[in-house]
């Protein structure tokens, strides 16, 4: 993913949905500041749901689509959420 400073969440979110992310391009920090972008602009359900149609979308494009696993996409999801909820506590 193109590691631009100070890119909003939004701006992440659209590079990886356009499929301006190239495949060696996206790692593992990658793969979690994106479920951080979408917990962070919507509801935890949507962001589910619009982060996991996201991924399978880029596996399908890069010919991976047996490394989708719906479990960790999932757990990611809810840990994300669930850190931002205690950190906004702690604030």
């Amino acid at each position: 993913m193109t590691r631009k400073h100070g890119a909003t969440d939004q701006e992440i979110i659209s590079n990886f949905e356009s499929g301006a992310v190239a495949e060696s391009g996206f790692h593992h920090i990658d793969h979690v500041r994106l479920a951080f972008a979408y917990v962070k602009i919507y509801p935890v359900l949507v962001a589910l749901e619009k982060f996991s149609a996201a991924l399978k979308k880029f596996a399908v494009r890069y010919g991976k689509v047996q490394l989708y696993n719906q479990t960790i996409t999932y757990s990611y999801i809810f840990l994300i959420a669930e850190r931002i909820a205690r950190s906004s506590r702690r604030a």
